[in-house]
């Protein structure tokens, strides 16, 4: 049984981050799957820590993008990262410190609701906006002449381009 079905709805456009969203559904499935399996608390908070250090890592990506792209709203969605890590790291130290203090349903729950909205909602207007900041950049620049710029083709998208920052 799978407890978030990944579907391309969820895509933002940027290779990379879909990639760690993906990545992040596939550990919150895998720590459902344990849980529901009975898997000894020792693996469960393995599992929970392999879900921090991937946020994190993730995070940091995503955070690098948006300062390198001048995204307006950067510092916000960086607090926003600091307190999912802070909930995260406290619900990993109170589970390996006393599992039986921790209801785990009730944070899968939690994790689901708090992935799916992160992609769905935080990054889709996220990255809506670094697209639309990123054509209004393109647009008050002037074409270059075919002999230097070797096309006359419309910029690539910011999605394609943004890779190359991280």
């Amino acid at each position: 049984m799978t407890f978030i079905q990944w579907n391309d709805s969820y895509k933002v456009g940027h290779k990379i981050v879909d990639f760690d969203h993906m990545t992040l559904v596939n550990i919150t499935n895998e720590l459902f799957l344990r849980v529901d399996q009975g898997f000894s608390d020792e693996e469960i908070a393995q599992t929970i820590s392999l879900l921090i250090e991937y946020v994190e890592r993730h995070f940091e990506r995503e955070e690098e993008l948006f300062l390198n792209s001048k995204y307006p709203d950067a510092q916000k969605h960086l607090a926003m990262h600091a307190d999912i890590k802070k909930t995260v790291k406290d619900i990993a130290q109170i589970y390996k410190a006393k599992p039986d203090a921790i209801n785990i349903n009730e944070v899968l729950e939690f994790l689901k609701k708090w992935l799916l909205n992160h992609i769905m909602k935080a990054m889709l207007v996220t990255f809506n906006t670094l697209n639309k900041l990123y054509r209004a950049r393109t647009a008050s620049v002037t074409t270059l002449p075919k002999i230097v710029a070797g096309t006359t083709a419309p910029p690539p998208s910011f999605a394609r381009i943004s890779v190359a920052l991280l």
